[in-house]
């Protein structure tokens, strides 16, 4: 288990200083934090969820444009304001809210159970990801996720994840696929 960790850990370390990364958080005009979070998720995507590039770069498209890989984003009616400090998380309240801009009640409360099993906030990345990742494998989209695994082109994925897990009202898969594009033309070899 150590050994593993520390291969996450320098994984992440490799990437997060390589100037090709540095050109993608350019880009997509990510701040520190959400350059950081998007080190983390790629590494996550790639070798916890076995995701090749083409795949991460998909979901990771999806995640760029629904919350900028902020994990304390919100979403409401009017407009999507990263890094609310002043949000106070309700599972009932309907606005999106985190990585995937989780806005269902029942989404919103096991994401708070996953957060709490894990003595964690809401808004930390990792209980995030632990909820993305129970999703996909035994939640929610267990049938669609080895779907997903199957298509091998950042735009099929980007496309699948949106229609299949997001289901964004007006989809914008224009801007999902060019963030999709500008992570693998970068992070392919990652």
């Amino acid at each position: 288990m150590k050994t593993k960790l520390f291969g996450l850990l320098r994984f992440r370390r490799t990437l997060i200083n390589d100037s090709k990364f540095n050109q993608t958080a350019k880009e997509l005009s990510l701040d520190s934090t959400e350059k950081s979070n998007l080190a983390t998720i790629w590494t996550f995507l790639r070798k916890r969820m076995g995701l090749s590039a083409s795949q991460a770069a998909g979901v990771c498209g999806n995640l760029s444009f629904e919350s900028h890989f902020s994990t304390d984003n919100l979403q409401d009616d009017i407009s999507r304001i990263d890094h609310d400090p002043n949000y106070k998380y309700n599972s009932s309240d309907g606005k999106g809210y985190g990585l995937m801009q989780w806005s269902e009640k029942i989404e919103k409360k096991k994401l708070l159970q996953t957060a709490n099993n894990m003595n964690l906030n809401v808004s930390d990345l990792n209980a995030q990801l632990a909820h993305f990742q129970e999703e996909m494998t035994s939640g929610i989209y267990r049938n669609k996720w080895p779907k997903l695994k199957q298509k091998t082109s950042t735009k099929d994925v980007c496309d699948y994840f949106e229609s299949a897990m997001e289901g964004a009202g007006e989809a914008h898969l224009d801007k999902r696929e060019k963030d999709a594009n500008i992570l693998y033309k970068y992070l392919k070899d990652h």
